[in-house]
């Protein structure tokens, strides 16, 4: 059955997305979840731990240790199936979909059963030999793609034409790794477009040039992120979204090796969706611990990039941000508090449990939620107010308490009469007076007492009066102070000089507030001095790329034309053969009709010879010696014999015949 995450889920980090760090829904009875977001499935992996005390009201604060960190997600393996061993004796122990807790049936140990989502781990990273296979093409002669573009790729279906795009694409990646200069490498991919469909070796190639952009001329940088990274985030093929969890993925496996390109990490930061904002995060948080000012700007400026267009999901990316919060050290705490207006908690009552997990967890940082978070929240009729307070009393920290009594007050406007049961008010009144005792709570205590009686002079409210009689002189100065000034002639308090009530909201700021407002000055200087030395590098790289397109076109061009050329001598030879076989075949035709008169004549002759001798005729002798004179005159050429038009007919039948 499906159920939303529990929030505690969230301070151990098992029930966020470990694509992009969004919350997920997950499905009780499956081991698979797929982030809305970032689009990335994961599987549920449970594993057992000794059972831990829970946090239990009255907590000290910063009493918790805080050793989580972030774990780039391409580096946590998975598993699809449910191993479970005792975290004592390290027996198996069969656990359900269901159980939270389980007991060792060898050694009796009692353990916790914990869940978390993990990413899948790609084998195909280790399994592969492509150094040798780019070696191997260095060495050969590579495919004419060009040549079977111009004759055959017309003649291709939709599905063949993609798989020919998509190996000419493979052909450039190659061509760019195994080149020896700028010149090359830029000519390689200067028309190099999206794949249609990725595999692993592409994913692979992919991490190289990512890895090749942060090491090698800017014109070879901008080639890579403009030619090779850009269009497999932007271009919509079939397969989109599998295509850019590639880019991804194979950014997850370059960008933390050596010094990440700014203009690769420009184009993620452009596309985004939620596995930029985690990648990003990552990454500025690896360069920071590393040292790396200059790689975590950029990826700080990538992460500014996505949020800028990302309003539509400034909730979920809230969601995303929350509780990392806790975790993150102040150059990134610096960031995230100062994106604030990118990202928002849709749950009030979310941000002030979040606050009062910061009580316990991290105290020194609920001044800097307070400061980000502090929109107060108003509350317009008294039952309204007297719930929130209900939900104050169950918060764990005095800290959590007072922030979260801090950030809801009660409306004071000048519109009509508040709204709601008078009984309302005196539980609301009797709730905060024993406030007013604690050090922690006075002030702020004292704040939402007043805005009562700053709405009893507009309008009556007799809980109030019943609140000053019943403590009188006792209450603090402030409070009878506001009350004197709402109701000068009450004899219910005893006048007194006033006093100046004008605190200063200013507090001493604590060691982690100071690295945090040094860290925001030093990103502000950063982008102060910041020139924009991508755009030089792009405008070499065009102005080489369209030089070496033009010259590319004009060999092209010539070689079209030297493709024509023979074209039209292997058509010309071609006619010329079938001529020469028509001729051929006439001649035989010819030569066959001479030798069938020459045949028929001797036939004939022969025949009047017979009658000759038969019947003594002289005329019978002398057909037939002329009969003969005609065959021998055929035969030498002098007297060819008649071709009248059914012998032109008779040749075009038999050569259709042949």
């Amino acid at each position: 059955m499906s159920q939303a995450v529990p929030v505690s889920l969230f301070l151990t980090r098992r029930a966020l997305c470990p694509g992009c760090g969004a919350p997920l829904q997950l499905d009780m009875d499956s081991s698979e979840a797929t982030c809305r977001w970032c689009r990335e499935t994961s599987y549920v992996e449970r594993r057992l731990r000794t059972v831990e005390l829970e946090i239990q009201a009255g907590a000290e604060p910063g009493s918790f240790a805080r050793d989580t960190k972030f774990i780039p997600a391409h580096s946590i393996a998975a598993t699809g199936q449910a191993e479970a061993a005792c975290p004592g004796c390290g027996g198996a122990i069969e656990i359900s979909n269901s159980q939270d807790t389980a007991k060792c049936p060898h050694c009796g140990s009692a353990a916790k059963v914990e869940r978390r989502l993990v990413t899948t781990e790609a084998d195909h990273w280790q399994a592969n030999d492509d150094n040798h296979d780019l070696e191997m093409f260095k060495a050969g002669k590579p495919r004419d793609f060009d040549k079977e573009l111009y004759w055959d790729y017309a003649g291709l279906d939709e599905t063949q034409k993609h798989e020919f795009l998509d190996e000419w694409n493979d052909q450039r990646v190659r061509l760019l790794l195994t080149a020896d200069s700028t010149e090359a490498r830029v000519a390689a991919i200067a028309e190099m477009s999206a794949w249609r469909t990725i595999n692993p070796w592409r994913e692979r190639m992919l991490a190289r040039l990512m890895r090749l952009a942060g090491d090698c001329e800017p014109e070879v940088e901008a080639a890579i992120a403009l030619r090779a990274i850009q269009p497999n985030l932007y271009r919509g093929h079939e397969g989109e979204n599998e295509i850019r969890r590639a880019v991804f993925r194979a950014a997850g496996r370059a960008l933390f090796a050596g010094n990440p390109s700014g203009m690769v990490l420009k184009e993620l930061g452009l596309s985004f969706d939620g596995a930029t904002l985690k990648l990003m995060m990552e990454l500025m948080d690896y360069a920071f611990s590393n040292g790396s000012f200059d790689s975590a700007f950029a990826a700080l400026r990538a992460a500014n990039l996505s949020l800028d267009r990302a309003y539509a999901d400034r909730a979920l990316f809230g969601e995303v941000m929350l509780y990392r919060l806790l975790y993150l050290k102040p150059p990134m705490l610096a960031w995230a508090l100062g994106q604030g207006h990118h990202w928002s908690v849709e749950d009030r009552y979310k941000t002030l449990r979040f606050v009062d997990d910061c009580a316990i967890e991290r105290p020194e940082l609920v001044p800097l939620v307070r400061e980000k978070l502090g929109a107060q929240q108003s509350f317009e009729t008294f039952g309204a107010y007297r719930s929130y307070l209900d939900f104050v009393a169950k918060l764990i920290t005095p800290l959590g308490r007072e922030s979260a009594l801090h950030l809801g007050v009660f409306a004071t406007g000048d519109g009509e009469r508040p709204v709601g049961s008078l009984d309302d008010l005196r539980a609301c009144l009797a709730f905060l007076h024993p406030l007013l005792l604690d050090p922690v709570f006075e002030h702020t205590a004292t704040r939402c007492i007043n805005r009562f009686i700053t709405l009893h002079a507009r309008h009556e409210l007799p809980p109030v009066d019943e609140y000053i009689a019943e403590h009188g002189d006792a209450l603090p100065w402030r409070i009878r102070q506001a009350y004197l000034h709402a109701r000068p002639d009450s004899k219910l308090l005893s006048p007194f000089e006033f006093q100046n009530m004008f605190e200063s909201n200013e507090p001493e700021l604590n060691p982690l507030q100071k690295e945090v407002a040094e860290w925001d000055e030093r990103f502000r200087e950063a982008w102060r001095g910041k020139d924009d030395s991508d755009a030089e590098a792009k405008k070499r790289y065009f102005a080489l790329r369209d030089r070496l397109v033009e010259e590319s076109d004009q060999r092209m061009a010539l070689r079209k034309q030297e493709w024509q050329r023979q074209q039209q001598q292997r058509e010309q030879n071609e006619r010329d053969l079938h001529e020469a076989d028509i001729a051929a075949a006439k001649q035989q035709i010819h030569d066959d009709w001479k030798a069938d008169s020459i045949r028929m004549l001797h036939e004939q002759a022969a025949q009047q010879r017979e009658y000759y001798t038969q019947y003594g005729d002289e005329t019978y002798r002398k057909t037939a010696e002329r009969l003969e004179r005609q065959a021998e005159a055929i035969r030498t050429g002098e007297n060819p014999p008649r071709r009248g038009p059914w012998y032109s007919r008779l040749v075009s039948w038999m050569l259709r015949r042949d």
